[in-house]
């Protein structure tokens, strides 16, 4: 048996990861193919080996038609983790094509609701993609890969696909608002896989209201990221151990409470007014607000940030630390609070109810708050804001957000936390390929 990982390109692979290590331990052959070459990652090796898994680039194929990349794997299952675009189209269409059972993993929390597209950071994220600019860059890569690869597909699944109604439509669509239609296409059979894996009951719900999957393709599982953090929960050993390997490896006092800072890559995504300087004179601030109320500030990079200009701050004060890879549960249990925006890194804190700080002052302030108005966070609006918090919290006046919106929050979008998200994951996927459920 063999299950295919798919998608634009290797970033997004510590989704597949575990849940690929699950499938191996049951005897599934698991490889993670991706298109970076033609687009985000330009010279990518054709064939390598990241974290465990069989990892080839489009390059490897003879063919950039992801019908033919299938028809040659022939996997049991592919696992995506968009359905809406027009390419994941072209995945869903050309594996039921040939019988190949599909499987959307969702990569991260999103907005739930229409709303998201009245908000600041809809107008300066998403809706510049329909200037005429952006729309006239994407069209020498969907003239020569995305259309010809959705017709393709469409065509093995359906000989009369190119003379239906149905594509021309939903690229009419896309081509006239594609702001608006990246995030809530209308919905079609096209973009719903055999079982979309989603976290909790309230993703269910926007799943099946605004991408139209029946209620039965839809399997809650949890959220594979919160395994860690269900884990350590009652370990108290692994928490003493690795806080002590923790600061010594990075010489942190023994006796200075840690607050982390989980970052967002706002300047490698092209957020406006985003820029090296604003990020490094932004977390300038929340260190000043940490010296100030003697606490060591560890600033936990996103993958995507690579940015050399963070790394200067540690040769400049002490009571900074930069940190790219850690075991991030661990790190938010030993630290005193979390300070975040709205990725879903932040239900590691959450779910181990750690006090949670917004920042909703200058740039930030346009950024989408997921959190502080549904009881688990605190939104903080000024730097004084934010040392106040952190004074209450150093004299243990700072009360945690419990109560009733807390419990909703968790029941609408955690659900379950047993510890075994990516095991259920996997049994699911397994048991969809030997037939069995």
């Amino acid at each position: 048996m063999k299950v295919l990982f798919f998608d634009t390109w290797t970033l997004g692979i510590g989704n597949f990861v575990p849940i690929a290590r699950e499938l191996e331990n049951k005897n599934v052959d698991c490889l993670f193919v991706h298109r970076g070459s033609l687009g985000a990652e330009p010279g990518r090796p054709k064939e390598e080996v990241i974290q465990g898994i069989k990892t080839r680039d489009i390059s490897f194929y003879s063919s950039s038609l992801i019908h033919k990349i299938f028809n040659k794997e022939k996997p049991d299952a592919i696992v995506i983790l968009s359905s809406f675009y027009i390419l994941d189209r072209a995945v869903i269409l050309s594996a039921r094509a040939l019988g190949i059972k599909t499987f959307f993993l969702m990569p991260g929390i999103r907005e739930v609701d229409e709303e998201y597209i009245r908000t600041t950071e809809y107008e300066t994220k998403f809706k510049k993609l329909n200037s005429i600019k952006a729309k006239l860059a994407k069209i020498p890569k969907y003239l020569t890969f995305v259309i010809p690869n959705y017709f393709y597909s469409g065509m093995q699944n359906s000989k009369y696909f190119f003379l239906s109604l149905s594509p021309w439509k939903t690229l009419v669509e896309l081509f006239l608002q594609p702001g608006r239609k990246i995030l809530y296409p209308t919905p079609s059979n096209e973009i719903h896989c055999d079982k979309a894996l989603v976290y909790a009951s309230r993703y269910k719900r926007f799943f099946h209201e605004k991408y139209g999957y029946p209620l039965e393709q839809i399997e809650i599982v949890g959220n594979p990221s919160l395994d860690g953090a269900h884990d350590i929960i009652n370990d108290q050993d692994k928490k003493v151990i690795f806080e002590k390997q923790f600061r010594e490896q990075q010489k942190i006092e023994t006796n200075k409470p840690i607050v982390t800072y989980l970052t967002t890559p706002f300047v490698e995504a092209g957020y406006e007014g985003w820029t090296s300087k604003v990020r490094v004179e932004q977390i300038k601030e929340f260190l000043e607000g940490c010296i100030e109320t003697g606490f060591h500030l560890v600033v936990k990079l996103h993958p995507a940030i690579k940015d050399p200009e963070i790394y200067e701050l540690e040769k400049n004060f002490s009571d900074i630390t930069i940190v790219y890879a850690c075991d991030l549960p661990s790190l938010v249990n030993i630290s005193s609070a979390i300070i975040g925006h709205h990725s879903s890194t932040l239900l590691i804190p959450i779910a181990l109810e750690k006090p949670l700080f917004i920042p909703r002052w200058g740039l930030m302030s346009a950024l989408n708050d997921r959190f502080s108005g549904e009881g688990v966070a605190v939104a903080v609006k000024s730097l004084e804001q934010l040392v106040l918090s952190l004074q209450q919290l150093k004299l243990k006046h700072f009360s945690n957000i419990v109560g009733p919106e807390k419990k909703i929050f968790f029941d609408n979008y955690i659900s379950i936390f047993d510890g075994k998200a990516v095991e259920r994951c996997g049994n699911l996927i397994h048991a969809q390929i030997n037939n069995k459920a």
